[in-house]
Order: C-alpha cells, then structure tokens, then sequence
C-alpha cells in the first residue's frame, strides 16, 4: 500500500519538475502505527516538501527515505534556504505556516500522529555536498 501511493506521489511529483530520489526498504512493516497513519504522514510532509519547492525558486529536488529493519525511519527533505534552529519548532505549532493565512495544518498534523503512536519527530536544515535541505525525520524503535 506504501509503495502504490509512493509511486503515484512520484509520478506526480517528476510531472511539476521536480526531481525526485528515494530509498524504501520494508520488511514487515510491524512498528505499532495503521499503514493508513503513515500514508496520512508521507502525505502531510510530501505535499509541504512539494509546495515549498514549487514556491522557492531555490531548488527543485526533494528525497524520501523510508527504512524498517531493525528499527524504523521515515525522512522527507527538500531544498531549501537555510532556517534557523529555533524557527524549525514553530512548524509543528497548530495555525503556523510561512505559507500564508488560513494554514499550518499539515505539519501539525504530523506531530499529533507521532506523539499518539510513540514516534520521535525532528525536522532540522542540514547541508549535503554544498547544498542546503530542510529534512523531517521519524523514527521509533522496536
């Protein structure tokens, strides 16, 4: 179900020009959370990665990571500017959004699913080879 709904996100996704890279490796996908709340998460932070990119001329590349060995990780990052550290938490505040009034839902949204099922959220700016990326990361362990 993560693949099929990965794949059509991607295909729609290469359509605006942005190009696209990912990483998914599932084994048994056994982490406590319905597979309908992380697609709901996928969903949230894809969709925020997308409109951040089509609406900054800085950058048209996004990546999504989603492992489940021996212990789970989902990241989603794009090209960014730079933010500051203490500007990053403001994103999960419900009604915060840089992207204009009546927003801030999505990311919101994220962190109520991820404190109801015991997963850590951390979003941070992070630079790989020169280039800067705002990433989201979630993880629990088994």
């Amino acid at each position: 179900v993560i693949r099929g709904f990965l794949y059509g996100r991607f295909i729609e996704i290469d359509a605006m020009g942005i190009e696209i890279s990912y990483q998914v490796v599932i084994e048994k996908l056994n982490i406590g959370v319905p597979v309908y709340k992380l697609i709901e998460i996928l969903g949230d932070l894809i969709n925020n990665a997308v409109e951040a990119l089509i609406s900054d001329a800085f950058g048209k590349k996004m990546h999504v990571v989603i492992m489940e060995t021996d212990k789970f990780y989902l990241e989603v990052r794009n090209e960014s500017p730079y933010i500051a550290y203490d500007m990053l938490g403001n994103f999960f505040n419900k009604g915060y959004s840089r992207k204009g009034e009546n927003r801030g839902l999505g990311l919101y949204n994220v962190k109520c699913i991820c404190e109801e099922y015991d997963l850590k959220v951390s979003p941070e700016c992070k630079e790989i080879d020169g280039t800067n990326w705002l990433s989201f990361k979630i993880w629990k362990k088994k």
